[in-house]
């Protein structure tokens, strides 16, 4: 059972590895204008995307970068939402992918907010087995790209893990 909500609540959640919140299905009782938040478990936003959303169900991409935590909270900036939630029947916790899980929410464990069928991304991390620098001539391979821990396309950056991949395969963290 349940009901849309006005109010403003949120889902509790750990995550075991670095991961992608791509997207969620949420069902809306009007026409309104929604902030969705990704916080830490000190209730700070590390993330977030307002989106319009009309009457009924509708898939909402997300792309909330999830770093490796406990007790983080999934929900919405404010209130006044007029999402649906479930009141009873909650039965926690809910592991999606071995990535996330839910283990309950802001109001106890008979309640679940807002966020349905969620897709969780995670980022393919190329890791060499084993490099060996020695009797390697850079001076004949063309450095393609540089990835991020995530996967992304970045440039130099200091104090963060990079991957520089090669022409002919190489890859050196």
């Amino acid at each position: 059972t349940g009901g849309y909500y006005y109010g403003d609540q949120y889902l509790v959640f750990d995550a075991d590895s670095i991961c992608i919140i791509k997207s969620a299905l949420f069902y809306a009782d009007s026409i309104n204008t929604i902030t969705f938040e990704l916080r830490d478990d000190n209730g700070i936003v590390l993330d977030d995307t307002t989106h319009a959303v009309v009457p009924g169900d509708q898939r909402l991409a997300l792309n909330f970068q999830v770093p490796i935590g406990n007790d983080m909270q999934l929900g919405i900036s404010g209130s006044n939402s007029g999402l649906y939630r479930n009141n009873s029947g909650a039965d926690y916790p809910y592991n999606i992918g071995g990535v996330v899980n839910i283990t309950s929410s802001s109001a106890g464990n008979s309640y679940y907010y807002f966020y349905y069928d969620i897709e969780v991304e995670t980022p393919c991390i190329i890791i060499p087995s084993e490099v060996n620098d020695q009797g390697i001539n850079r001076d004949n391979k063309k450095l393609i790209q540089i990835k991020d821990i995530l996967g992304q396309e970045t440039s130099i950056t200091q104090n963060i893990i990079l991957f520089y991949i090669y022409d002919d395969g190489l890859v050196l963290k």
